[in-house]
């Protein structure tokens, strides 16, 4: 989820306690670091707040702020005794408050790249004239924060290229797609996890689910006529 904030209230210090708090977070495994906004009563260091000076339970003072600015999906809020505490502090308490974010939303885009993988006259160094065989890749990518569903993508081959039957070929990524999909829009194969078909120009790439970050590489070739 992306927008996520929210209030810690009472971070604060006396003679016989001093609040710290580390805020972290995650999305898809990999760390995401808040920006913390400090009130008089404590100060920020990166992700940690470490109360400074006393603070009434109900006064502003204490109030520190956190706030993702990069999408995450888990916060984890350690709380205990900053390093100025005396060794059997007093009872602490804080609290949590305000938790605003957006729900999570999904952007795909795609992009489409081309290479001439022989011809008929040269092999180190194929063009693209008659006979030749072009292999077309598209990407597609969700870069949102949430899952995307029933992804379909299409592509007409050029008018002076014919489709090559059986070339269709997915992946993760132009480099590995390499598992091998049938022509048809039918079977197993349209499903584990992408499926492939072509009918006429048009060849259609199709997954049900595609999680943030994630990528489907969709590969055919064609014949230069």
């Amino acid at each position: 989820m992306s927008g996520m904030q929210f209030s810690l209230f009472d971070i604060d210090r006396s003679a016989t306690f001093e609040d710290q708090i580390t805020v972290t977070g995650t999305f898809n495994g990999a760390s995401v670091l808040p920006t913390l906004t400090n009130g008089p009563s404590n100060t920020v260091s990166g992700n940690v707040a470490t109360g400074s000076a006393g603070a009434a339970d109900n006064a502003a003072t204490g109030t520190l702020t956190v706030t993702f600015t990069s999408p995450v999906d888990s916060v984890t809020i350690r709380y205990g005794s900053g390093p100025g505490a005396p060794a059997n502090p007093s009872t602490q308490s804080m609290a949590l408050h305000d938790i605003t974010m957006c729900l999570p939303t999904t952007n795909l885009t795609m992009s489409k790249t081309s290479s001439v993988i022989s011809d008929s006259i040269s092999a180190a160094n194929p063009k693209a004239i008659p006979n030749a065989i072009v292999r077309y890749c598209i990407l597609v990518t969700n870069s949102g924060s949430g899952t995307a569903t029933n992804v379909v993508a299409t592509d007409n081959v050029p008018g002076n290229l014919s489709f090559i039957s059986g070339s269709m070929r997915s992946g993760t990524s132009c480099a590995n797609a390499a598992t091998v999909e049938d022509d048809n829009n039918s079977g197993t194969d349209e499903s584990d996890p992408i499926g492939m078909s072509q009918s006429g120009i048009t060849v259609t790439g199709r997954t049900n689910s595609m999680s943030p970050n994630g990528t489907i590489a969709l590969v055919f070739n064609a014949r230069v006529n």
